[in-house]
């Protein structure tokens, strides 16, 4: 979900803090949370990838 949020603030062209760590982290739309998002899409989906059934 952050990683389509992203997308679409960036294709919007919001320019404002997202809000998505709280006070803790100041996070505005740009490429650089895309691609960030996109680290941690790629990581989630390796990680459930190794997952074994049992």
């Amino acid at each position: 979900m952050f990683f389509l949020f992203s997308v679409y603030g960036v294709a919007m062209g919001l320019e404002k803090d997202c809000g998505c760590f709280g006070n803790a982290v100041k996070s505005y739309f740009g490429w650089g949370m895309v691609g960030r998002n996109t680290v941690f899409l790629l990581l989630s989906i390796f990680i459930l990838s190794l997952r074994k059934e049992f």
